[in-house]
């Protein structure tokens, strides 16, 4: 049961990471005053070539490699 628990905890960890990652989506969703992240870094990408956007996606990656080393981490059994 234990693993179970860990390996849905990993997969809802990992595909509430991977959302910010999806640009098609955020590009049908987001419209008028409201705009995400993803959205304005596509948008800017298309205007320019800013190194902004680069400093962003690594802090993204960054993120999202911490969270799931914390995950596992967590997830080890504790030995007594």
């Amino acid at each position: 049961m234990p693993q179970i628990k860990f390996s849905v905890v990993s997969g809802a960890v990992l595909a509430f990471l991977t959302s910010f990652d999806e640009i098609i989506v955020a590009m049908f969703v987001s419209g008028g005053d409201n705009s995400t992240l993803t959205r304005n870094m596509f948008n800017a990408l298309r205007d320019q070539v800013d190194p902004t956007i680069a400093a962003i996606s690594t802090i993204i990656v960054l993120i999202t490699s911490v969270l799931l080393i914390l995950t596992q981490y967590i997830g080890q059994p504790k030995s007594n």
